[in-house]
């Protein structure tokens, strides 16, 4: 089992969007079914999304399901690994992520 950290695009209230890991392309490693994804929501907002992203660590899950095209593609991401298992505790600041992994760099690779 691997332990994976994934970006997403802040969610809308009501969360309506599954928390799975989306991509835009295929690539040459993704995780396997079972390993522990940790979910990292963006600050910047998405289209039609009402509200600016946590820019923290905000949820965990379990890879549930292979590598495959998404149903309704949403702009570029076309291809989706489905997650379950999910599990929602504190959110975990973007400053004290690096207290613990020094190496993390935010998406776009700016610095908080």
């Amino acid at each position: 089992m691997q332990h994976w950290i994934v970006t997403h695009n802040p969610h809308p209230i009501p969360d309506t969007i599954p928390w799975h890991i989306y991509s835009k392309a295929n690539r040459k490693a993704y995780p396997d079914i079972d390993d522990l994804v940790i979910f990292y929501e963006t600050e910047s907002t998405f289209p039609g999304r009402d509200r600016p992203g946590e820019k923290a660590l905000v949820c965990a899950a379990r890879v549930s399901g292979p590598f495959q095209p998404r149903n309704k593609p949403e702009g570029r991401y076309v291809f989706e690994i489905p997650c379950d298992q999910h599990r929602r505790g504190k959110i975990v600041p973007y400053a004290e992520v690096c207290e613990v992994i020094p190496w993390f760099i935010m998406p776009g690779g700016g610095v908080s």
